[in-house]
């Protein structure tokens, strides 16, 4: 079976996931939001300065004009001081933001006028400015709404939101955002060879990438990942681990174990548990051993009695993604499969459609299998990297696309077009 009819497989047994949890709105940066938004507030709700200096009546504020101020206006005042209906030539001292007096429709730039001190009737200090322009009709002046009005639609839901869009939704007056939850997808690698990074001990173990690189996918593409402890090479370790990670999971994704050999046991503790299995083979490079399947009910009672677990029950429908054990194996199967299906469980559109570009470097004949090539993408052009082996993580490090050989494909020249996989940055 071909990747893309595996894809297509695989999402038609994922299903969307309709719950959603409301969090503060602080907590929402990168969440996929579950409702449309409304502005609950215009922005700004009323007329406001865009500037420093004085509002004025357009009509009265000529070059060389001299203006009486009779009061000031800031951001945020309760009350506000007006220009009169009955007298003239007055000026409103104003700050950038502060609500405009009704009668206003022009502001004088402080830079634009001279403010002098002098002594009015009955001593009192009054203040005038002389104006040395004129200024242009409703210029500086930010309008009730000009950003957006009350109760329009601004933010759409399934979208993910950007830290400018929970900027907006603040703005839009809310504290709380309805949004997905995130669906949760456990992870379990098997291998007696396997430690943690940092605790490889001699030339038996290995210091294991895959369950580390699996959570940080499944939390950068939107899901909540749950480490389950490796699992060693043995049916009831396995057995076990898959319990464990099928119990309030919305994905189980492992790595390891996938092959026929009689040193895996994936196939063995499927058929034991009773699960669906989709399918056990892809012409696939790297990826072939990629397994996917569904639990369907309940744990057999023989099953309880020789797991540790206590719980009986399994929940129906669980997709199982199944990768072989080695790093870029695991890393481009997820790319293939984990990320569409993620994708869909939020409720989002596909997004990984290849792309076309000229080949850096000449590339021989296609295999039976379609190869996914670590490659790097550069003004405009792909290097497939001459190393391809998917126990190596410095390529895959490297890379930051894979190039896409179909089955038996004919051998390419340096510039001849290639399909590829962009890889996202920080992925």
């Amino acid at each position: 079976m071909l990747p893309e009819q595996a894809l297509e497989l695989v999402l038609s047994h994922c299903q969307r996931l309709d719950t959603s949890e409301v969090l503060p709105i602080a907590l929402c940066s990168g969440r996929v939001l579950g409702e449309d938004l409304r502005a609950l507030l215009a922005h700004p709700p009323q007329r406001i300065s865009a500037m420093d200096g004085f509002a004025v009546r357009a009509a009265e504020a000529s070059k060389g004009a001299r203006l009486r101020v009779i009061g000031q206006n800031r951001a945020g005042a309760q009350e506000i001081t007006q220009l009169s209906k009955e007298a003239e030539n007055q000026a409103v001292q104003i700050f950038t933001g502060a609500a405009l007096p009704e009668l206003a429709d022009a502001i004088v730039i402080d830079e634009l006028c001279d403010l002098e001190n002098s002594r009015g009737k009955n001593s009192n200090s009054e203040q005038y400015i002389t104006l040395r322009e004129a200024p242009v009709l409703g210029r500086y002046i930010r309008a009730a709404g000009a950003d957006f009005s009350q109760g329009a639609t601004l933010l759409k839901k399934n979208k993910i939101l950007s830290l400018r869009d929970v900027a907006l939704a603040a703005t839009m007056n809310y504290a709380w955002l309805k949004v997905r939850r995130k669906p949760v997808v456990s992870i379990v690698a098997s291998g007696d060879e396997l430690a943690l990074p940092g605790e490889a001990r001699g030339k038996k173990q290995i210091a294991a990438a895959n369950s580390l690189m699996l959570a940080m996918l499944v939390e950068k593409l939107g899901g909540l990942p749950r480490v389950i402890p490796f699992a060693k090479d043995s049916l009831e370790s396995l057995k076990n681990a898959f319990c464990q990670a099928l119990q309030g999971t919305d994905l189980l994704v492992a790595s390891g174990g996938a092959s026929k050999s009689n040193a895996d046991w994936v196939g063995n503790v499927i058929e034991e548990l009773g699960i669906k299995q989709i399918f056990s083979e892809l012409a696939m490079r790297p990826g072939k051993p990629t397994r996917f399947a569904l639990t369907q009910s309940t744990l057999t009672q023989s099953t309880l009695t020789q797991s540790t677990l206590t719980q009986e029950k399994l929940n129906e429908g669980v997709p199982i993604l199944v990768l072989p054990g080695n790093p870029a194996s695991v890393f481009v199967g997820a790319m293939v499969f984990m990320r569409p299906m993620l994708r869909k469980m939020l409720n989002l559109e596909e997004q990984s459609k290849l792309a076309r570009y000229p080949l850096k470097n000449k590339l021989g004949r296609g295999g039976a299998r379609s190869h996914y090539m670590r490659a790097h993408l550069a003004n405009g052009q792909v290097e497939v990297f001459d190393d391809q082996e998917s126990a190596h993580t410095l390529t895959l490090a490297r890379a930051n696309c894979l190039a896409v050989q179909p089955v038996n494909a004919p051998a390419k020249d340096k510039g001849e077009e290639i399909e590829v996989l962009e890889i996202p940055e920080g992925l």
